[in-house]
């Protein structure tokens, strides 16, 4: 036999008797998630944007609540205040932005109520109780706004 064909010939034989190619499972990498503040920067920006509308209109209707006509120049403005909640109910935001949302409306909904209290002449107890719930709602949405903006 020539040199050529043995070589071939054990070549053959070592590739045919080998065990099959065992297959290397191929490593990917899980992408590391964005910040809520990377996904939801659309979200905060616009959110914002009206909760500064509702701050200026708020601070427009307290102090229309002290003129003597105050149902004719309140009530355009808690019509305002309704129409920024609206905005706000209809934005889109992630999952991760979930609290934040629910705090802002929630916000909105007691200061909107505070105003209609104050409108109705209701108990001041019952004016003092939409107060209080929509400042505490407004510290906890300024409290999870800066937590989510300062997410690493």
């Amino acid at each position: 036999m020539k040199p050529k064909t043995i070589i071939f010939t054990a070549v053959l034989l070592l590739t045919a008797c080998s065990p099959a190619a065992i297959p290397v499972p191929t490593v990917v990498p899980t992408p590391t998630p964005q910040p809520c503040s990377v996904q939801a920067a659309a979200y905060l920006n616009e959110s914002h944007k009206l909760y500064n509308h509702m701050i200026e209109k708020t601070e427009l209707a307290s102090s229309t609540a002290q003129l003597v006509f105050m149902e004719m120049a309140l009530a355009p403005i808690i019509d305002e205040l309704q129409n920024i909640k609206f905005e706000v109910e209809a934005l889109e935001y992630p999952p991760c932005a979930r609290e934040l949302q629910r705090y802002l409306v929630s916000t909105m909904e007691f200061n909107i109520n505070f105003f209609l209290s104050y409108l109705r002449d209701e108990s001041i107890e019952t004016i003092e109780n939409w107060d209080y719930n929509y400042k505490l709602n407004l510290d906890k949405y300024i409290q999870e706004r800066e937590r989510m903006l300062n997410e690493q």
